[in-house]
């Protein structure tokens, strides 16, 4: 109870980045702005915003939303929440494919051709339940790796579909994926 007002403050504000089609922008890049003199150095901060949206930090923030809705039984954050998974679902999920889309530029294009991001889709199926296990299948023959530099067989997943280095990130969520895919004896 004593953090939820500044929980509730941060929604808020994370709520006001919340484009009319349910996702959230990335925030803000901070821009320096110098003024030299001979006697001091005066730095000027201007924020700016970016404009594209990323699948995982969307996923953080419908989690959060989610548990700040059962916390203070507001309708303002399951709203908020519904409209962002509502997003993810019909902009970042790729239904024919059977993958989930890593990040949306300011145009609503999506990069996954060249990068398939294991994180964005082992988050997605773990946020948006088995329905979605199809990406488990496809970061599989994409980003499944053995390593095998190490005396050791090390089978792991690499963050993007272009890495040789297997990621403990992306390995540990992809099991968790697993378990939520009912598949336990993979994880």
């Amino acid at each position: 109870q004593r953090y939820l007002p500044m929980a509730q403050g941060l929604a808020d504000w994370i709520i006001s980045m919340q484009d009319t089609d349910g996702g959230v922008i990335a925030g803000y890049r901070v821009e320096p702005r110098f003024t030299i003199t001979i006697f001091n150095i005066l730095v000027l901060i201007r924020p700016v915003q970016l404009k594209f949206k990323t699948l995982t930090d969307n996923i953080v923030i419908y989690s959060a939303l989610t548990k700040l809705s059962q916390l203070t039984m507001s309708n303002t954050y399951v709203i908020a929440a519904e409209k962002n998974k509502s997003w993810a679902l019909e902009e970042m999920w790729n239904e024919e494919a059977g993958y989930f889309y890593s990040e949306e530029n300011e145009k609503g294009e999506h990069n996954q051709v060249a990068r398939i991001a294991t994180q964005a889709n082992a988050l997605g199926v773990l946020a948006y339940g088995k329905e979605y296990s199809r990406a488990i299948e496809y970061i599989e023959q994409n980003n499944l790796r053995d390593d095998l530099k190490t005396q050791k067989l090390i089978r792991g997943f690499t963050p993007f579909s272009e890495g040789e280095v297997i990621g403990a990130n992306e390995t540990l969520e992809m099991a968790s994926a697993y378990r939520i895919a009912g598949r336990p004896t993979e994880a």
